[in-house]
């Protein structure tokens, strides 16, 4: 049996038109250009270590790596200018914020 090369990763359902509570002080913002859907952008966050949420502005990937559990609590967002979708993506092996936002009910 060959080895997954891929990290082991639980990630929340999509949700539409929210954002992050602290907005850009939520915490390191990373724009991954390539990227113009939500599986791929999902994936990109899986893979890195320095994401906690997969987060779609107008078909732009961003790769957000949270300072805390709190600065990253999802709000309805209330600017109509912006299409946007969220996803909080835990690793197995991590002990960092994922594990904090499943545990605070922010992962369904």
């Amino acid at each position: 049996m060959i080895a997954s090369h891929k990290t082991p990763c639980r990630k929340s359902s999509v949700n539409y038109n929210v954002t992050l509570s602290r907005g850009a002080k939520a915490g390191k913002y990373y724009k991954i250009s390539s990227i113009d859907n939500m599986d791929d952008c999902v994936s990109n966050c899986c893979r890195s270590k320095r994401c906690d949420v997969a987060f779609m502005v107008n078909k732009n990937c961003y790769l957000v790596k949270c300072h805390n559990s709190d600065s990253c609590e999802l709000k309805q967002s209330d600017n109509s200018k912006f299409d946007t979708m969220l996803s909080v993506v835990s690793k197995s092996n991590s002990k960092s914020i994922e594990g904090e936002l499943f545990r605070c009910g922010y992962v369904g």
